[in-house]
């Protein structure tokens, strides 16, 4: 993908495919995934978020890997 936030993830079943780019989208994103990360300060803003971009991909694969793609 483009970045951790415009990529294909794999889950426990099958693939899912993300894609956020406005901020209502990250905070739908983070309720549904882990709500810690809303408050984690490397992704407090889309520029903290591009600069954390691989540690953002790797929390969300490791959670993604665990869920439905549903």
């Amino acid at each position: 993908g483009f970045s951790a936030l415009h990529r294909l993830y794999p889950t426990a079943e099958g693939w899912l495919f993300l894609e956020v780019h406005r901020e209502r989208d990250w905070q739908g994103l983070c309720e549904r995934v882990d709500p810690a990360l809303a408050g984690d300060p490397r992704f407090a803003t889309p520029q903290t978020r591009t600069e954390h971009d691989a540690a953002l991909a790797a929390l969300l694969a490791a959670h993604l890997a665990t869920r439905t793609a549903a």
